[in-house]
């Protein structure tokens, strides 16, 4: 990989820039094979060390990584207040990082369930592993399967 100026990376197309983003983080992610280094760099700036791509809504994205990382244990309560200041995120966006911890948990012992309370601006981890008895919020979905019918018959 060339090293490249500041000046010579503006004058790159978006695309230029976005593969160059992306060797580097292969770069910086086979560096770093410790994965406490590797949490460590996405708490700091997750926006840089999202190694799964930009942005929330994927498993592999910083902010999805970095929100689900701040519920360590059940009764861990974070302000709405620092997660805007921190991760520049609002309730829509923390809501839907929410949903996105529950249902894409694979292993039903390690899913956090994790509550807000609109009043006080506090998201809160409830329980961690099967759903609580008393849970109000968002549910992961159930697929159902479904008879085959003999269209034979039609």
């Amino acid at each position: 990989m060339a090293i490249l100026t500041r000046e010579e990376f503006k004058k790159l197309t978006k695309s230029e820039k976005n593969a160059v983003k992306k060797e580097c983080f292969k770069v910086i992610k086979e560096k770093l094979v410790d994965k406490d280094g590797i949490a460590a760099l996405q708490l700091l700036k997750p926006s840089l060390y999202g190694f799964g791509g930009f942005g929330g809504g994927n498993t592999g994205s910083a902010k999805y990584q970095t929100f689900a990382n701040l519920f360590t244990s059940a009764g861990t309560k974070v302000d709405e207040m620092k997660l805007f200041q921190e991760m520049k995120i609002g309730r829509k966006e923390a809501n839907s990082l929410v949903k996105e911890i529950i249902r894409k948990t694979e292993d039903p012992k390690q899913v956090k369930w994790i509550a807000f309370d609109p009043e006080k601006g506090i998201y809160t981890c409830v329980k961690i592993g099967d759903m609580p008895k008393d849970w109000t919020g968002y549910i992961k979905p159930v697929e159902i399967e479904t008879p085959k019918i003999d269209d034979t018959l039609i």
